[in-house]
């Protein structure tokens, strides 16, 4: 046991010895390596849709996206800027037998991406024995994008889409005829089911 503990003595000893003078003899452990933060992740791109495509999904939905007439004050003094009409179906009583969507739609939104938006508000105009609504927005100079979102009347999003103001003339004009009070729409040209 002797040879050992000597041998265990000496190799500490030299292990003593070798180290420079005033270190540590508890020596640390390394420091972690630099944390390099990683760049902030790039903004979502919004991609718009064309005009056309969204007025296309939305009539799907039997709601119709129109090109106002010009400084049209047919539902509501919204400016000079380009107008858009919206003509939604009605809500409807609940009915248990008819397993349709009483009331797709309880709003529409539409807000600029950039720039600003002029609502109109929200008309229900009779079409015969069927109440049917419409809602004017107006977009003020500077406005490039605009986002179209429907909500139902649970608070979710049914749809949304973004479009480009530049593209808003390529939307069809409103079927029906000028009145000395506005517009009237010709709601046989707007299936509302």
């Amino acid at each position: 046991m002797r040879p050992v503990l000597i041998g265990s003595l000496l190799a500490g000893l030299l292990a003593l010895a070798a180290a420079p003078a005033g270190a540590d003899p508890h020596p640390r452990p390394p420091s972690p390596p630099a944390v390099t933060t990683a760049p902030e992740p790039a903004r979502p791109e919004i991609v718009p849709m064309s005009a056309s495509e969204t007025a296309g999904m939305l009539r799907r939905l039997r709601i119709y996206m129109l090109r106002a007439p010009n400084a049209s004050t047919a539902f509501g003094s919204l400016g000079a800027g380009p107008q858009i009409w919206f003509v939604l179906p009605s809500c409807r009583p609940p009915q248990p037998d008819d397993p349709r969507d009483y009331c797709p739609i309880e709003r529409l939104e539409v807000t600029a991406i950039h720039g600003a938006v002029i609502p109109g508000r929200m008309v229900t105009v009779m079409d015969g024995e069927v109440p049917r609504r419409v809602q004017a927005f107006a977009t003020a100079a500077g406005t490039d994008l605009l986002r179209v979102r429907l909500v139902s009347p649970d608070g979710l999003t049914r749809f949304e889409a973004v479009l480009p103001v530049s593209e808003l003339g390529d939307l069809s004009a409103p079927e029906g005829r000028a009145t000395p009070t506005g517009f009237s729409i010709d709601f046989r040209q707007y299936p509302a089911r």
